[in-house]
């Protein structure tokens, strides 16, 4: 949970005004400082890789090389999913879905029954921190129940903890309870309150409610999965250090330009008529054998620009986000398809591997409302007993005018090609 909100201030861009948690996240001695300028490079490789990888997702098929699913498939199962991802949007909503879990590592796809809207079933998203499952102690794949729990503020302003547990069969509430006074009844103050050990009461079952599902009506969603653990991986876990080098030096060439940039005077048997000076004053000096010398600070910037290079590059190395400056980008002009694929090969690469990760617990969930569809008798058996839902992308990188022409002008010749051979058989 610690780490959990660590990623957090990283991707907020204020991770360095909480010193204490940033330090002791980080593994830092209490006599590191933090740097004193912040690029939010963080947020930049989480949403550039996750749009990467779901922004050019269309559409769906429940069967190899068959079409998209549309509201005008012949199919009941195709016309069935294509309501559900129309009604709950859930293709645009991939790329939140994969920003969470690329960031904390895990994210919850939840099902749930809607009898009385205007699509019986839609979906939620739990992020990591307020959700946990129980297993078989030999199997993690064997889950026996998912367990959703997260604190809010009721309209007396008490935070109070809900929870509920989601069975194959059904779903168990249990009743809700403060964890704190409500506002007009604090009699300690607030910070005192919030640093005190939070005790979570002891919970009373509510209810329980049946659901059709037959199964429990969840997907986990684990970002860079491991054999034999339970959750997933951050994309940060890796970076926090590479991105506190790249500020610390950033700030290191602030401060030597800035160094630089503040020339100081020196004076030798004359005077200064003007002891204030800016970049728009004429200097003059009254006096005999009068002497006036700049002196700046002649340190090098180019190790410092050379280091934070090479920081950029291994951060590109882990993550497979190209960083191109805005000047060398327009200094390469008009690049063909072929050319584009090659400068981005690490990041198409990250996004495959993305799509196969996050992207086969999506295909997961879809298949999991393709069942449901069954067992709320909207679909026949038969139609999805071979089904299998997949993601379908558009293509990464769009060829150039050129491109296409030439490759038209190919297709014709071969086409003419294959015409004359065929005429003089």
């Amino acid at each position: 949970m610690a780490k959990l909100r660590l990623y957090a201030r990283y991707y907020s861009g204020d991770v360095y005004q909480h010193p204490a948690e940033w330090a002791s996240g980080n593994g830092y001695a209490t006599s590191v400082s933090a740097p004193d300028i912040y690029i939010n490079y963080a947020r930049f490789l989480i949403d550039r890789l996750a749009s990467f990888s779901f922004d050019r997702a269309v559409g769906v098929r429940i069967r190899p090389n068959a079409d998209i699913v549309s509201e005008d498939s012949e199919m009941v199962a195709e016309r069935f999913l294509a309501d559900f991802i129309r009604s709950s949007r859930f293709l645009p909503s991939l790329t939140p879905i994969a920003r969470e879990a690329l960031l904390f590592g895990d994210v919850l796809l939840k099902l749930q029954h809607t009898a009385g809207g205007v699509f019986p079933l839609t979906f939620a998203v739990v992020p990591a921190e307020e959700f946990d499952f129980e297993h078989s102690p030999r199997d993690l794949a064997e889950v026996r129940f998912i367990r959703e729990e997260f604190t809010y503020y009721d309209d007396a302003g008490a935070r109070a903890v809900h929870r509920e547990e989601l069975h194959p069969d059904h779903v168990v509430y249990y009743r809700d309870e403060a964890l704190s006074e409500p506002a007009g009844k604090r009699l300690l103050p607030a910070l005192l309150s919030n640093a005190l050990p939070e005790r979570v009461p002891l919970l009373i079952t509510e209810r329980e409610v049946s659901h059709p599902f037959g199964r429990i009506p969840a997907v986990h969603v684990r970002n860079r999965p491991q054999l034999g653990v339970k959750f997933g991986v951050s994309e940060l876990a890796d970076l926090t250090p590479l991105l506190d080098d790249v500020n610390w030096k950033m700030a290191q060439r602030s401060r030597n330009i800035s160094r630089t940039m503040n020339a100081i005077l020196k004076n030798v048997n004359g005077r200064l008529v003007s002891d204030q000076l800016d970049d728009t004053q004429i200097v003059s000096v009254i006096g005999d054998n009068a002497e006036l010398e700049y002196l700046i600070n002649d340190s090098d910037l180019a190790p410092v620009q050379s280091h934070i290079s090479e920081l950029k590059q291994a951060l590109t190395d882990l993550t497979g986000v190209v960083m191109l400056s805005p000047d060398k980008l327009t200094s390469v002009g008009a690049m063909s398809g072929f050319a584009l694929s090659i400068l981005y090969e690490p990041l198409l690469n990250a996004a495959r591997a993305k799509r196969r990760e996050i992207g086969r617990s999506v295909e997961d969930f879809l298949a999991l409302t393709l069942d449901a569809g069954v067992k709320l008798g909207l679909i026949p058996r038969e139609e999805v007993q071979t089904a299998r839902p997949c993601l379908v992308y558009a293509p990464d990188l769009q060829f150039t005018e050129q491109e296409k022409l030439t490759r038209l002008r190919r297709e014709l010749l071969a086409a003419e090609s294959g015409q004359m051979e065929l005429n003089e058989s």
